[in-house]
């Protein structure tokens, strides 16, 4: 039997859930996930071309890491479309107050990190455990 880099990998991204935004995410997992993402973000994500496409990758399991926390909050994906968009503010508008958009980000992220989920099930899946 040989060994299956490819499939193994792909268990392991589905697994994590970072391939989808379907589900729900529960605060701790949330929690973990943003802190592994972020340092991942700080290693490989840089003004190279690799590191770009490592940053659109690292971007793309934010989002979905953002999104299955929103549906564990009963909130629709619009919510975390929302809140990327948020974030990219400074790139298209930087004469936007950044101490204003820092103080939404800042909320936002107290939400999603200290507010507790719907218990039992909700319209995005089952409690996560």
């Amino acid at each position: 039997m040989f060994y299956d880099a490819a499939a193994t990998n792909a268990g392991l991204f589905s697994k994590l859930g970072l391939l989808s935004a379907n589900g729900r995410r529960g605060r701790l997992d949330y929690l973990i996930m943003a802190i592994v993402l972020d340092i991942l973000c700080g290693i490989f994500a840089g003004p190279s071309i690799i590191g770009s496409v490592f940053g659109l990758l690292i971007g793309f399991a934010m989002f979905n890491n953002y999104a299955k926390r929103f549906h564990d909050l009963n909130k629709p994906t619009m919510w975390a479309i929302g809140f990327v968009l948020l974030n990219l503010i400074p790139v298209f508008l930087p004469e936007l107050n950044i101490w204003l958009r820092g103080a939404i980000v800042f909320c936002t992220k107290i939400y999603l990190l200290f507010f507790s989920g719907t218990s039992g099930d909700n319209d995005y899946g089952p409690e996560p455990k």
